[in-house]
């Protein structure tokens, strides 16, 4: 086990300086011999927080050999634009990473995801951070544009891609309970940052967080994803249009951890399969962003 284990960091290294060996071993190849049902690893995300790695699961797989998570500019913008008198809301938290660095910087943060065995992680990276854990309200309910129940699709290979529309071949489905964000946050919280990444229902979940868009006016960030949208019929120009008329801009987030670099999100064009992590500021407050901005 142990030898496992010292042999995967060694690939994980390597992987991580030669891109090019994810087209040798297949997108969720690299490191399948060593990680059998039941591995885990353990990684550290912006300085001191802890989340574990269920290898044996493709995703999580290739995001550790492949993915360098310290390294991203997500932590270094939460960071920097969080107010600890306000609280970091995380809408399709996954595994519970960003979530974490959100409670790091704000007053409490909120957790929201409806995959029971990405909720079940989330739980277990919960438990290995209890100084963050007591800051955190984490709830395996969906968010959406009204309360009620639907019928969530979960592929295990890819939990990331659970979704109210079948986003793969091969999936489980599990009826869940949805809220709005409006009624799912008290209203004396004031939302100082909100992540979205819930596989084209972006607008579902801002079509019931009226309020706290309008109102406590937070950083927005938000995965856009052409496909993922069109499987609601939908685009991702409705979301920046959405966000648009409530008075947003939105900037692509590139760079990495020591320099976040930010565009407006216009000016690129997407492929449809193309991954933009887009954060919507208020236009009152776009001068916060000046150093980052290209």
């Amino acid at each position: 086990m142990m030898l496992r284990s010292t042999l995967r960091r060694v690939a994980r290294s390597v992987a991580r300086r030669l891109p090019w060996l994810r087209a040798v071993s297949g997108r969720f190849g690299l490191g399948r011999a060593l990680a059998p049902a039941g591995s885990h690893e353990i990684l550290m995300l912006d300085g001191d927080i802890k989340f574990e790695l269920d290898l044996s699961v493709p995703i999580f797989r290739f995001m550790y050999f492949n993915y360098d998570a310290a390294n991203q500019p997500e932590p270094t913008l939460i960071g920097a634009l969080m107010n600890r008198t306000r609280v970091f809301v995380d809408v399709g938290a996954l595994i519970g990473e960003i979530g974490l660095i959100g409670a790091k910087y704000a007053a409490r943060a909120y957790l929201f995801e409806p995959n029971p065995r990405s909720f079940a992680r989330l739980q277990r990276n919960l438990a290995l951070n209890p100084s963050l854990a007591v800051r955190i309200t984490a709830r395996p309910i969906a968010i959406a544009e009204s309360a009620g129940m639907r019928t969530l699709f979960a592929p295990e290979a890819s939990p990331g891609i659970s979704s109210f529309h079948a986003m793969a071949k091969q999936v489980d489905s599990n009826e869940v309970q949805t809220e709005t964000l409006d009624s799912a946050i008290p209203a004396a919280d004031v939302v100082g940052f909100l992540k979205i990444d819930v596989e084209g229902a972006e607008l579902d979940v801002l079509a019931g967080a009226e309020r706290v868009i309008t109102h406590d006016r937070p950083w927005v960030h938000i995965e856009l994803v052409e496909n993922n949208q069109k499987a609601f019929g939908r685009t991702c120009d409705d979301i920046v249009a959405w966000m648009d008329a409530r008075g947003f801009d939105g900037f692509e987030i590139n760079g990495d951890r020591r320099m976040p670099r930010l565009s407006p999100v216009a000016a690129r064009s997407r492929g449809p399969a193309d991954i933009a992590n887009v954060l919507f500021a208020p236009r009152e407050r776009l001068a916060e962003l000046d150093r980052w901005r290209a």
